[in-house]
C-alpha cells in the first residue's frame, strides 16, 4: 500500500535541526512543573542523599603552662678524672722545675724533702684554689667546660670554700681514693672535697666536648688509667729488683748528704761499696739480717766506725774469702798508718776489714774498706784523721 502523502516522516529518518544549542535547555518534565506558583521546586534522588565526610578538626588550643626549664648539666667522674689528670701533668711540670732549684739551694737530703714536700702543698693549694675563685676552673677544667660552683645557689666559691675543698681533696686520696671515686656514685655527682665544702661542678653549655677537645678528654683518661698499671709494674720490680733500687736511692741519698768536699753533713742510710775514706758510720739493726744496713753519719755525731781504706779489687771471678782477706791486711795496714798519723802497733785505735762475699761479687761489689774503732766498739765523737794516737 502506498502512504498517504502527507505523512510526517519517521523519527529515524528525521535529520537533525542544524546548529542546535546544546546548552539550551531541555523543556520540564510533568513532574518538574509546579503546580502552584512559588512553591520549592523538587529535589532530585541525588541531592536527598546525605553527607557522609569526617567534620574537620577545630586547631589545639596552645598549652596553659609552659614546660619547666632544664636544670645546669652536672660533671660526670671520667670528664673530672681526665680533669684531674691534665691538671696533675701540668703541676708535675711545676715541681720539677722547683725540684731542681732547690736541689741546687739546698745540700741537705733530709731539709731538701721537707722543704719540697712544703712548697709542694702551697703550690698545689694556689693552683687550685685561685682558679676555683677567679674563674670556677682550673686550666684541666677550663679545657673540658667544667666550672665549679656553690652547691646551693649556683655562684662563685669563696677562698674559704677552696680551702676546705682542697683539703678534703687531700683527705679523699688518702683514704684509697674513695672521696674521689664517690664521684660516680653522687646524684649531684659531687666528691666527699664537695660534700665538704658545698660546693658541684657543673658544665658549661657553651663548651660542648667535641672535635679536639673529645680527643684531650679520651687521651687524658688513657694517661690516667695507666697510672695503676704502672705502679703494679713498678712494684713487681720492686719485688725481683728491691736491691739494685735501694742501692740507687742509697747511692742519691749519698750524694746528697755530702758536701762539695765530699764530708758526709747528716745522717744518711749509705750502702757499703758508697763508703770513702774519712766517712764515720754505724751498724743499724745489727742483729736483724732483714733490715740490717748502714747509716752515715757526720764524725762529729756519735758514730763507731771511722773508714781509713777503700778500694775495689781486681775486676774477674770471685776469688774466694782469703783472697779477700790478704787484698785487705795488704792494703789497710799501710792506710792506717798513713791515715792515723802512727803505726797500727803504735795506736790506741784498732781496725777491722769489710770485704765482699760470693754473692757481693755477683752483684758486681768488688769494694773492700778497713775501718777503725775503739776496743770495746762503743760510740766515739770527732774524727782520728792525724790525731797520731
Amino acid at each position: 500500500m502506498n502512504e498517504p502523502p502527507n505523512s510526517p516522516p519517521k523519527p529515524s529518518e528525521a535529520e537533525p535541526e542544524p546548529d542546535a544549542d546544546p546548552t539550551e535547555s531541555a523543556p520540564a518534565a510533568p513532574d518538574q512543573v509546579s503546580g502552584e506558583e512559588g512553591a520549592p521546586p523538587a529535589t532530585t534522588e541525588a541531592e536527598s542523599v546525605p553527607h557522609t565526610a569526617e567534620p574537620v578538626p577545630p586547631p589545639l588550643a596552645p598549652p596553659l603552662v609552659e614546660a619547666a626549664p632544664t636544670g645546669p648539666v652536672f660533671g660526670g667522674f671520667w670528664i673530672r678524672f681526665a680533669a684531674y689528670i691534665i691538671d696533675g701533668l701540668i703541676l708535675g711540670l711545676i715541681s720539677i722545675v722547683i725540684d731542681v732549684v732547690l736541689f741546687n739551694l739546698i745540700s741537705s737530703a733530709s731539709t731538701l724533702q721537707s722543704v719540697g714536700s712544703v712548697i709542694g702543698l702551697v703550690i698545689g693549694f694556689l693552683y687550685f684554689a685561685w682558679s676555683w675563685v677567679r674563674t670556677g676552673s682550673t686550666p684541666g677544667m677550663s679545657l673540658l667546660g667544667l666550672q665549679v660552683v656553690r652547691d646551693a645557689d649556683g655562684g662563685p666559691i669563696t677562698w674559704g670554700k677552696a680551702f676546705i675543698r682542697y683539703v678534703g681533696i687531700i683527705i679523699s686520696t688518702l683514704v684509697l681514693f674513695i672521696g674521689l671515686i664517690w664521684v660516680a656514685f653522687d646524684k649531684r655527682k659531687r666528691g666527699w672535697h664537695d660534700l665538704m665544702a658545698g660546693t658541684v661542678v657543673i658544665r658549661k653549655p657553651e663548651v660542648p666536648i667535641t672535635g679536639g677537645r673529645k680527643v684531650l678528654m679520651i687521651g687524658a683518661i688513657g694517661c690516667g688509667c695507666l697510672l695503676p698499671i704502672l705502679a703494679i709494674i713498678g712494684i713487681v720490680g720492686l719485688i725481683f729488683m728491691g736491691p739494685i733500687v735501694q742501692d740507687i736511692f742509697n747511692r742519691v741519698g749519698d750524694d746528697l748528704a755530702r758536701a762539695s768536699s765530699g764530708e758526709i753533713v747528716e745522717p744518711v742510710p749509705i750502702s757499703f761499696e758508697s763508703l770513702r775514706v774519712g766517712d764515720c758510720f754505724n751498724i743499724v739493726n745489727p742483729d736483724d739480717p732483714a733490715t740490717v744496713g748502714l747509716q752515715a753519719v757526720p764524725c762529729a755525731d756519735e758514730h763507731v766506725f771511722e773508714v781509713f781504706f777503700a778500694e775495689d779489687m781486681p775486676a774477674g771471678a770471685y776469688p774466694g774469702e782469703e783472697a779477700v782477706t790478704t787484698f785487705a791486711n795488704d792494703n789497710c795496714l799501710p792506710a792506717f798508718e798513713e791515715y792515723v798519723g802512727v803505726s797500727f802497733d803504735e795506736s790506741v785505735w784498732y781496725a777491722s776489714p769489710l770485704g765482699p762475699t760470693e754473692v757481693d761479687w755477683d752483684d758486681g761489689i768488688q769494694r773492700v774498706t778497713c775501718q777503725l774503732h775503739n776496743q770495746e766498739g762503743t760510740p766515739v765523737t770527732g774524727s782520728a784523721r792525724g790525731s797520731a794516737e
